[in-house]
């Protein structure tokens, strides 16, 4: 089919004037788009661009009928118009698109789908694939590495990821951790276990600013407690100026010192103070013995109300031991016996025992020794005798009273002495020693016939005299 255009014969003159219209257009345009102007402010029906609408319908924010007929007045179809919205429609972005396939909501190929709807060429997949795995950061490498979680070599190839050089990374470990404090560093230092360059290095290493560090190594000494200063002055290994000097370095005045010096020891006891005013002592400034012994009270920790009771318990009094002898001794009385037991403390109920027993030790002087002894041996006869039967129960009561053994102790002493002999009648009696020597019975202690010197030992340990067993034995 022919163009008509073609066909047509355009006049010389239409083209000329098309030819200047078109070259005058920049200069009338001002003049006609206000004509324009004015012609769509009058006739508002250009409908808006599909390209715009389409996005906002498939988003729903505005209908989809609208769309459709706007794009009808631009020459568009139904399906143009649902391609263009599908095309509208974003997937996640691509830091989502990680997320997911890191927690397992998608797989590889719904990661890749993503990226198809991002707009992502497949030559570039297999390289962004690669950032799935997250990496330890920078810093938290380096606190690996100086926990001894990592290598040397792991750290610094963890910062390379992240375009930190080696020297940098190695700088990144020094700087994670913090060193042993300023204080554990001195207790090294002190017992030799660091030099004073590594507690530099310690004191660098922290967040201490470096420029105290001099300031720091002057506590490397330890010094002595105020408290052991004091105490040195008090037990005279220093003096006042020293004390003073060693309490300054703890933030001490003198004033300070000398209270706590004056607060310090304790005094003398009531009986150390009263041994001492015996002998002719006193305390400086203290008027009498019990201003000394009221000081004493003041300087302790005992209440002042208490100064009586201290002041009547200087003294001391003599041992039970001691009492004992001077009762015996007709020294004192059985009264003043009990008397000072009582001031020493003795409970009351073993002092009324012990006055009943000295009474009858004061009895009158003092016993010889020849009587003590003939006492002891004629105790020890009746006892023999009575157990071998050689002394009645009178016999024996007469012998208690030159003992002087009191009437009531008697019977008691007879009871016991009469159950022990109950036992011993189990042994031979004199006349069947005697007999069993004469007929030459065996004695069962040795197995042969008894001989003159058993049978006389025995009736000696049954209570006879050496004289009276051998005339016994001869009858």
């Amino acid at each position: 089919m022919a163009n008509p255009i073609s066909s047509v014969t355009i006049p010389y003159q239409l083209l000329l004037s098309f030819a200047l219209g078109n070259a005058a257009a920049p200069a009338i345009r001002p003049f006609a788009q206000s004509l324009e102007n004015d012609a769509w402010e009058a006739h508002d029906v250009a409908p808006p661009t599909l390209y715009t609408t389409a996005p906002m319908a498939a988003r729903g924010k505005i209908d989809v009928a609208s769309v459709k007929t706007w794009g009808h007045r631009q020459g568009f179809s139904d399906d143009v118009i649902a391609a263009l919205m599908t095309g509208s429609l974003a997937g996640p972005d691509l830091a989502d698109l990680f997320q997911m396939w890191r927690r397992g909501f998608i797989d590889q190929a719904g990661f890749e789908r993503g990226l198809t709807n991002l707009g992502v060429m497949g030559s570039w997949w297999a390289d962004i694939e690669q950032l799935r795995r997250v990496h330890l950061t920078p810093d938290q490498a380096a606190n690996a590495r100086q926990q001894q979680f990592i290598s040397d070599q792991a750290q610094r190839d963890i910062a390379a990821l992240y375009g930190i050089e080696a020297a940098d990374a190695d700088v990144q470990f020094e700087l994670a951790g913090l060193p042993p404090g300023v204080e554990t560093g001195l207790q090294m230092w002190r017992r030799g276990i660091i030099d004073q360059a590594t507690f530099d290095r310690i004191v660098a290493e922290g967040h201490t600013k470096t420029k105290y560090t001099s300031a720091l190594e002057q506590l490397q000494r330890q010094l002595l407690s105020p408290a052991t200063a004091v105490r040195a002055h008090l037990k005279g290994h220093i003096d006042t100026a020293a004390m003073h000097s060693r309490g300054a370095e703890w933030g001490y005045t003198p004033a300070d010192m000398d209270l706590w010096y004056q607060a310090e020891g304790r005094p003398a006891t009531a009986h150390q103070i009263h041994i001492g005013y015996m002998r002719g002592a006193s305390l400086p400034g203290a008027a009498s013995e019990r201003d000394a012994i009221d000081t004493a009270v003041a300087q302790s920790d005992i209440r002042p109300e208490y100064g009586d009771l201290i002041f009547a318990g200087r003294d001391t009094y003599p041992s039970l031991f001691q009492l004992n002898r001077l009762v015996q001794a007709n020294a004192i009385t059985a009264a003043t016996a009990a008397d000072w037991a009582t001031k020493s403390g003795v409970n009351s109920e073993v002092v009324k025992t012990l006055e009943t027993y000295w009474t009858g030790l004061a009895g009158g002087t003092a016993a010889d020794t020849h009587v003590t002894k003939a006492n002891t041996q004629l105790w020890t006869t009746l006892h023999k005798a009575f157990l071998g039967g050689v002394a009645t129960p009178a016999e024996v009561q007469q012998g208690f009273q030159l003992l002087g053994v009191p009437a009531a102790s008697q019977q008691q002493v007879l009871d016991r002495w009469t159950f022990e002999q109950g036992i011993e009648r189990k042994r031979l009696t004199p006349a069947q020693v005697k007999k069993a020597l004469g007929e030459s019975v065996i004695n069962p202690a040795t197995g042969v016939a008894w001989t003159q010197d058993e049978a006389l030992a025995y009736l000696i340990e049954l209570g006879y005299s050496t004289d009276d067993a051998k005339t016994f034995l001869e009858i």
